[in-house]
């Protein structure tokens, strides 16, 4: 492993499995970034993966192109480079994030608080922060906000970060745990249980699920 910037895994290996060599790994280089491809694993075994620290994961077959960006996404991450390189985890240059002002009334400031939460997903004004910004018990804002954005302060915090991930599973190259990170998930594990809660699948398999339909409707074109 020394050297080495980032490792690809097999989930079966011919001497052993691939999870018990990534808990190897880690234990000896924690910061070492890991991907890991499977043909026969389970969500289960997707799931053990991203506990033990994974950035990435695979179910073949998978396009060449899909593993080459996730490496380099990573590899455009942990490598040093000179001068400045902005983290794809940041918030946008630009980004002032703006506090709900009473003067306005308590329901312009809750929308205005609503459309940052849906703009700034990584930390999104906290429901803590909006009662005490409103002088509001935190009751008393329940029911504001259930009367002024129709669904409660978690709801909305959930959906909103679902559909960003859907989106970024379906038109970035970003790795599970910057997406996971970017829609305001601390870890891969809550991201992979909360996804398939609310979507019926698990990151991985919706993202394999769009790219096949989206080669599908791209051979229809090219066949018509």
């Amino acid at each position: 492993m020394r050297g080495a910037d980032v490792i690809v895994l097999e989930h079966r290996l011919p001497d052993g499995s691939g999870l018990d060599l990534l808990a190897t790994v880690k234990a000896r280089s924690p910061q070492l970034p890991v991907i890991m491809a499977t043909a026969y694993g389970s969500e289960a075994v997707c799931a053990a993966a991203l506990k033990r620290g994974i950035c990435d994961y695979f179910i073949k077959p998978w396009a060449p192109s899909e593993i080459v960006a996730s490496l380099r996404r990573i590899l455009g991450v942990v490598e040093p480079q000179k001068g400045e390189r902005r983290s794809a985890l940041r918030p946008p240059y630009g980004f002032e994030r703006r506090i709900p002002n009473r003067r306005d009334g308590d329901a312009a400031a809750i929308r205005l608080a609503a459309r940052r939460i849906r703009e700034d997903l990584e930390e999104p004004v906290s429901f803590c922060q909006l009662a005490l910004e409103l002088r509001l018990s935190k009751p008393a804002l329940s029911r504001r906000f259930r009367r002024t954005i129709g669904i409660s302060y978690r709801r909305l915090v959930n959906d909103a970060r679902i559909a960003r991930a859907r989106e970024l599973l379906r038109s970035s190259d970003y790795t599970m745990t910057e997406i996971a990170q970017l829609v305001g998930f601390g870890d891969l594990p809550r991201f992979d249980k909360v996804f398939k809660a609310a979507v019926g699948a698990s990151p991985s398999i919706y993202r394999q699920q769009q790219t096949n339909e989206g080669n599908k409707l791209l051979a229809d074109d090219t066949g018509s």
